[in-house]
């Protein structure tokens, strides 16, 4: 798994984030916040494959919801979207836009809880609500 904390570092260079050791040792859950980052991770096991699974929210950027295997594999997962495109030319395509988009951020949600990813911020809350007009 050291490979995963090299990947992780890696990710997160630019911001000087790393896994704790004793984490990454233990296996345990954790949060970090820094450089305006927030970020939950777990380890799992997907077959014969461990991995580390985080889920990170910034401000400044989109979240962020990956998995990263210990073969260094990535795998992009859902993630909470605050930002969806509808054409105003179709009467009621904004509304079915906005609720589907909805829809999908209380899905994606509900699975973070399932796994202990789960984090809420405003973006969150707004993304998973109806969104003030």
């Amino acid at each position: 798994m050291q490979a995963v904390k090299r990947e992780f570092g890696q990710y997160f260079g630019h911001w000087n984030i790393e896994l704790p050791e004793e984490d990454l040792a233990n296996r345990s859950p954790g949060f970090i916040t820094k450089a305006g980052w927030s970020i939950r991770y777990i380890f799992g096991k997907d077959g014969d494959r461990e991995y580390l699974e985080f889920y990170a929210m910034h401000l400044m950027t989109d979240d962020r919801h990956v998995r990263i295997y210990e073969d260094v594999e990535y795998q992009e997962l859902d993630a909470i979207c605050s930002m969806f495109g509808f054409d105003p030319k179709i009467p009621g395509d904004e509304e079915r836009a906005e609720r589907e988009n909805r829809e999908y951020n209380q899905r994606v949600y509900k699975e973070l809880q399932e796994k202990g990813l789960d984090m809420m911020s405003v973006n969150t809350y707004l993304s998973l609500n109806n969104m003030p007009k």
